[in-house]
């Protein structure tokens, strides 16, 4: 590791051993040519910051310059030499363009370091469980941010957006999940951007401000939407975005209600989607609405995902098998583990048509537009 010149991640976190509370001292790692000179994904887990990391973590700030993904997680110490050691480690690098930070902290002095230092770097910013108060004013001031997610940050309130003028951050891909009901409703309503590509949110919200959102925002070809409930009438508002949506996920957390999985397919088959390629929803409990869609859709599927299919009957796959007649269906994922007996089977039966996979291995949002 002294001599290494080509250690690209570097993971900083606890050994959960009887005999061991620490790493080593930072002599074992670091001699005179340090080498961890070319680290591009640093991780740090701010719980075990204890001596020895703390003078690691220095050695990284003095030798380490070319990190470009930071994460950050975890209860950081209230002692301010660990905040500022995070900040001068921050401020050492060149060029960071990817940060996640997951902690319970005043996040204000961090993203002020990031702003004034990595403002023209900076493209994807990732903000996990906060729930103290910052300024989105800070990040506003990132000039090529791309990619912005905020997940489980309930904590926040519309105090976010003091002094925040303008809400269009030229994004293209927007992630929320778990936040404040009027810190989404405030991001909904005011994004205008033409470049956004990917937006994911818990829709908690009315269809009103859903339908003006993506008006607003005409060029969304990846669509992820969880919700209590299915609103009727949402898959038919996708009709402003049938140019663009290439991907939709469409879930929701209640109990489940085979009459709500029943309108998503009744709406679907009274919408043109021209362009989608992935479809993501429930199974439903009849063949009845799933044969009636893909009878009736003009949509290149090529793959179609399946929640809440661990029931899935032979009768599915036939009208799956029907439907791949038209050369498109390459993937179908199911709720089945791929070493289950009825998995194996139906793999077999599809070969050479299309291939079965599990459900939870694809995501919509993992594909980079």
């Amino acid at each position: 590791m002294r001599n290494s010149k080509v250690i690209k991640n570097l993971s900083i976190s606890p050994i959960y051993s009887i005999n061991c509370d620490d790493i080593p001292e930072i002599c074992i790692f670091v001699k005179f040519q340090p080498g961890f000179m070319n680290i591009k994904k640093l991780e740090i887990q701010t719980s075990f910051i204890t001596s020895n990391v703390y003078h690691l973590l220095v050695s990284l700030k003095d030798n380490s310059h070319n990190i470009q993904d930071l994460i950050i997680y975890g209860k950081i110490n209230k002692q301010v030499k660990d905040v500022d050691l995070i900040i001068q480690l921050i401020k050492a690098q060149h060029k960071l363009s990817f940060v996640h930070l997951k902690f319970d902290l005043n996040l204000t002095p961090i993203l002020e370091t990031l702003s004034s230092n990595h403002s023209n770097s900076l493209t994807s910013l990732k903000l996990t469980r906060i729930s103290k108060q910052f300024s989105f004013s800070s990040i506003q001031r990132f000039k090529n941010l791309q990619n912005l997610c905020m997940l489980c940050c309930g904590g926040l309130d519309q105090n976010v957006f003091d002094n925040f003028s303008q809400a269009d951050f030229n994004l293209k891909s927007l992630e929320l999940d778990c936040v404040d009901k009027r810190v989404l409703m405030f991001i909904l309503k005011n994004l205008t951007n033409e470049n956004l590509k990917k937006i994911s949110f818990y829709h908690n919200t009315s269809l009103e401000v859903i339908q003006d959102l993506f008006i607003r925002c005409p060029n969304i070809s990846i669509l992820k939407i969880q919700r209590n409930q299915y609103q009727e009438g949402f898959i038919s508002s996708l009709s402003v975005l049938e140019s663009s949506l290439t991907h939709l996920s469409i879930l929701f957390n209640s109990v489940f209600n085979s009459s709500h999985v029943y309108q998503i397919y009744d709406e679907l088959c009274n919408i043109s989607l021209p362009k989608l390629t992935f479809i993501d929803i429930y199974m439903p409990k009849s063949t009845i609405p799933l044969e009636s869609y893909l009878k009736m859709t003009s949509s290149p599927l090529r793959t179609i995902i399946f929640h809440d299919s661990n029931k899935i009957s032979m009768e599915y796959v036939d009208i799956l098998l029907k439907f791949s007649k038209r050369r498109t269906l390459k993937i179908v994922g199911i709720s089945l583990r791929s070493d289950e007996k009825r998995f194996k089977t139906f793999a077999k039966i599809t070969e050479g048509y299309f291939q079965i996979v599990t459900a939870w291995e694809m995501d919509c949002w993992e594909i980079d537009c």
